[in-house]
């Protein structure tokens, strides 16, 4: 087992493996707004805003 110690100090190397991973595979670094179709806070909206918020723009981009 992993003292408490060990994990503060591993989860930064870890994350920082994880995003040099990605952004070797797709490109571009993963937290990159440039490369996000949408982007929405859910913590100012519950799950369904969100879905109705989700469906309407979808809705509108099959309509075109």
């Amino acid at each position: 087992a992993m003292s408490e110690d060990d994990a503060v100090k591993t989860i930064p190397k870890a994350e920082k493996a994880r995003n040099d991973y990605y952004l070797h595979y797709a490109g571009y670094a993963q937290d990159d707004p440039v490369h996000k179709d949408i982007l929405i806070n859910t913590g100012r909206f519950s799950v369904d805003e969100v879905s109705d918020m989700l469906e309407k723009i979808i809705r509108e981009k099959l309509d075109k």
